[in-house]
Order: structure tokens, then sequence, then C-alpha cells
């Protein structure tokens, strides 16, 4: 027999008893503390995951681009080559306007629309921004040039030997001249009228050269630049007609705003921004 156990207090059984119960103590504490191991290691995780979390929250918020864009929409007409929807710009009227709201967070939506309903959309709904003037002397409508230069209002015809010019628009009674519907033109329309021309009413400015191809009108009134534009789409030979040299009008590029919306107010301030005008005021040419 070993002197640990003749000197032991304690039978043998109950030194093996007591071995028995420190193991087991030893084994829970070794579980506790793996417990209290993992339980501090996912709290670890969960406080770097909210600092990871909140750092890329910060950038994200630093590096957001601005709100979404307003949105103006703008009414017109078909009328190449400045606005048609045969274009993906939508012509060079639209091209020249996104031109001047670069950076402006404003989004141009065009809106075509048969020359006839123009004036009746700008009557009954909150339009914004149109190519085509409402009708008489609206004071909420303000016209705003995008670009100087003429535009010149004129007469297309088969050519003749004459020079294509008049000295009063009586000179003009009898024929048929080719008009679009829209409110744009009711001004020459009424002159034209009092001189005793007979206006055909169309809706698509090609037809009218189509009609004038035939021989079914004498004249067909548009801009100058749609008239040759037009004849080139509808392989018409140029050199078989002629503009006239006489003038009904003549006129900037510009677009017409209703500053009674919010989108208007938007896109005035922005174009007058971008060319330094100041803004607007009650007494604005319209």
């Amino acid at each position: 027999m070993s002197a640990s156990a003749v000197n032991s207090p304690y039978p043998a059984e109950k030194v093996a008893m007591d071995r028995c119960s420190q193991a087991i103590y030893d084994e829970k504490t070794k579980g506790f503390c793996e417990r209290e191991k993992t339980a501090m290691n996912r709290l670890l995780l969960t406080f770097i995951w909210f600092t990871l979390s909140s750092a890329a929250l910060m950038t994200h918020a630093q590096t957001d681009p601005l709100p979404a864009s307003t949105i103006v929409k703008v009414l017109t007409i078909e009328y190449p080559p400045f606005t048609t929807e045969s274009e993906p710009s939508q012509g060079s009227s639209f091209t020249l306007l996104r031109e001047r709201l670069q950076g402006s967070g404003i989004e141009i939506a065009p809106r075509f629309l048969p020359p006839g309903r123009v004036q009746q959309t700008m009557d009954r709904e909150a339009w914004h921004a149109s190519y085509v003037p409402q009708a008489g002397d609206v004071e909420t409508t303000i016209r705003l040039v995008l670009e100087d230069g003429n535009f010149i209002y004129g007469l297309f015809r088969a050519r003749e030997n004459a020079p294509f010019r008049w000295q009063n628009l009586t000179e003009l009674a009898g024929r048929q001249i080719a008009v679009t519907r829209s409110s744009k033109l009711q001004a020459y329309n009424a002159k034209l009228v009092e001189s005793g021309a007979k206006l055909v009413f169309i809706d698509d400015i090609s037809q009218a050269f189509r009609m004038l191809a035939r021989g079914r009108i004498d004249y067909v009134l548009a801009i100058q630049e749609t008239g040759w534009y037009i004849m080139d789409l509808l392989k018409m030979d140029r050199t078989d007609y002629q503009f006239s040299e006489s003038a009904l009008d003549r006129f900037p590029h510009a677009i017409y705003v209703n500053r009674a919306t919010q989108e208007g107010q938007a896109l005035i301030r922005a174009l007058t921004a971008e060319r330094n005008l100041p803004l607007p005021s009650d007494s604005a040419d319209r």
C-alpha cells in the first residue's frame, strides 16, 4: 500500500468520488467557458457588422445621385426636322432644349399631338411647356428664346419663271393654300382668308407637300427649312419648287412655358440660368 493511501484521512472510495466530482466540475466549467467564448464572438461579430453597415450607409448617402429628375412634358406636333417622332432625338428642337438643360436635373418628355388637339389640351390640362403657343394673350404663359435666329414662314409652290413674291396678300386671292390646324398659324390663317385665299386644313405637313406634288393645291404654308426637309424625305426634286421671297413672319427658336405649374417654373429657372437671363416678370413677352 502506498504512503498516500495510508496517510489519507479519507477512505479510497472517497478519494475516487472526489476525483470524479472534480472531473465533472472541470467539464462543466469548460462548457461554460466555451459558451461564454461563443457568446462573446457573436457579440463581436455583431458589433463589426453594425460598424461596417453604418460605414456603408454613410458612404452610400454621400455618393447617392440627386433626387429623381423633374419631368417636364412638352406639347408639340409632328413638324420635322424640328419636332418628329421618327427620330430618336425627337427632332432638332428637342436636341437644342436638352442641350440647354444639361446638368439641371430636368428630363424632357415630348408629347406629340395632332395640330387640332394641342389647343384643347392646353385649355383643359395643366400642361408644362409647348412648342405651339397658346391662343390669345394668357397671363400664365411666357415665351423663352432657346436660340436667336430667323425661322421664316412663307409659301412653297411649283416652280414658275416669275419671282415668287407679293406686295399684298390680296395677290393670293383665289389660290388654295394647305395649312396645319395648329393654333400657331391662326393669325396667319385669318390674314390669308381676309385676302381671299382658300385654306385647306391638314394634320400632317407631309400630306400638304404630297398634295402640292400632285397639283391638288397651289401653295403650302410652312417654315422654309421644314419644307425642303419634307421634300427630301418624299424624294421630291427641289428644283421643281420655289419658296417665296416674301415672308409671312420671321421669329427665333422659342418654347412656351406654363408658369402656373411647378414643372413650368423649374424649366423657367433652368433656362434663364443657362442663358444668364433675368427671370420673366408678369409683363414678360408672351
